[in-house]
């Protein structure tokens, strides 16, 4: 009896969940009805809404976080440094979609990268779920959902209940897109410059010395990848691995992945339109 009372609640939940977006499609308060809609199913913390477009900058679109503070803070990732994003990296290169976890599509050595340590232990994030929406080739809108320390992280069966809500919020959140793209005014964003995503700029750091295998292994080793996993994905050695980061090194004069990531950045920042 309990078992049964409790699934009927859940259906209801759902029912009115669903009503509630669907009231609210044609509208700019559908992602604040989005954000207030799942809290009832999963606590969180933060909720953020990125939109992608391959080759231009990301856009910060909507958070229940205060919006211009935010956009300080994320300004090196919408400039570019999203391309380092391994949910970004599994929606545009991998091709999927739908709610993923951070422990899904994060690299084995995810948490020793500097991208993590300055986008995620800085600000406490825990744990992070995206629902990854592709509108057209190249195109697609992330809604992040964010737990902080102390914790806990996202459960299983919580994942599994917002997993459930995946098709009404991906249906929801295509359709109130197309109403935005015809009647909202046109967002801006500036484009990225630098051709070939994150080997681009990689490329750019020292341009014409770097090999395409140092390219490879540099960039599998910014986005988090350690050596033997780059080696498994290359067909190479762990030792080779190790030889083309020095030889990197020594090319760029650093000495550490903290000094290549603050050269990358520092490219990627004068690569950016304007500077």
């Amino acid at each position: 009896m309990l078992e049964n009372a409790a699934q009927r609640d859940a259906i209801e939940l759902t029912a009115r969940f669903g009503s509630a977006l669907l009231a609210r499609l044609q509208g700019p308060d559908f992602l604040a009805a989005l954000a207030a809609g799942l809290q009832p199913f999963v606590a969180y913390k933060n909720f953020i809404v990125f939109g992608y477009r391959e080759g231009f900058s990301a856009d910060l679109i909507f958070t229940n976080l205060e919006l211009p503070g935010l956009s300080r803070q994320m300004r090196p990732y919408t400039d570019g440094l999203y391309l380092l994003d391994p949910f970004y990296i599994a929606d545009m290169s991998q091709h999927r979609h739908g709610l993923l976890q951070l422990a899904e599509v994060a690299p084995d050595d995810f948490e020793q990268s500097e991208f993590f340590l300055t986008f995620y232990a800085a600000v406490d994030v825990l744990d992070e779920l995206h629902y990854v929406v592709p509108l057209s080739p190249g195109r697609s809108v992330h809604v992040f959902i964010e737990r902080e320390l102390p914790g806990p992280k996202f459960s299983a069966a919580e994942v599994e209940t917002l997993t459930a809500l995946e098709s009404i919020v991906t249906t929801a959140i295509r359709a109130h897109w197309r109403w935005r793209d015809g009647v909202l005014p046109q967002r801006s964003t500036s484009p990225i410059q630098s051709a070939g995503g994150i080997d681009g700029v990689i490329r750019n750091m020292k341009p014409g010395e770097l090999t395409e295998r140092e390219v490879e292994v540099i960039g599998l080793s910014l986005r988090g990848h350690s050596a033997k996993l780059i080696a498994r994905e290359l067909g190479i050695s762990e030792a080779t691995v190790t030889n083309h980061k020095r030889n990197v090194y020594e090319k760029l004069g650093v000495h550490s992945q903290s000094q290549l990531f603050s050269m990358f950045l520092n490219t990627l920042s004068s690569d950016a339109p304007g500077t």
